[in-house]
């Protein structure tokens, strides 16, 4: 796959993710490289809101698959922690079955998630721009491929 169909590959399962309402900053099933995640490992992420007090978790599957990927990178309140000795066994294999370096997905971790404070629609929003600009940076995309890349990302 040359880089021009990975990046259009990966554009496509964020904006499935986020026109089909999967996408949730803040969780490691749901954001970004959740969605990724799971897409490229053949299991839905599911999204559940208690009716009570509006919290919403996620999974990947009936089976709830476990994000052990968040062990090695995850971002919070804007700063990424890093800990690769983390990096083997289920999480390595979450990481590797999206065709990413550990390092590519970090980017994409926190481009999506410091991009934009909350998870608003806006919040969301905002940080798959962000994505799409580091994607475009991984893949050299050029500009104006980007920028219709992003016109995907509107809802009706």
């Amino acid at each position: 796959m040359n880089h021009t169909e990975k990046f259009n590959e990966t554009v496509s399962i964020l904006v499935k993710a986020y026109l089909n309402g999967t996408l949730l900053k803040g969780n490691c099933c749901a954001c970004a490289v959740g969605n990724i995640i799971a897409s490229k490992s053949g299991l839905d992420v599911l999204l559940d809101e208690d009716a009570d007090s509006g919290y919403i978790s996620a999974a990947w599957g009936e089976d709830n698959v476990l994000p052990e990927w968040g062990k090695v990178f995850s971002t919070c309140d804007g700063r990424q922690r890093v800990t690769r000795g983390f990096y083997k066994g289920v999480a390595a294999e979450q990481i590797e079955v999206t065709g990413y370096q550990l390092t590519e997905l970090a980017r994409i971790e926190l481009a999506f998630e410091a991009a934009a404070k909350g998870r608003s629609d806006k919040a969301q929003y905002a940080g798959l721009m962000a994505v799409v600009d580091v994607l475009a940076s991984i893949h050299s995309i050029d500009l104006a491929t980007a920028t219709a890349s992003k016109a995907l990302f509107v809802k009706a």
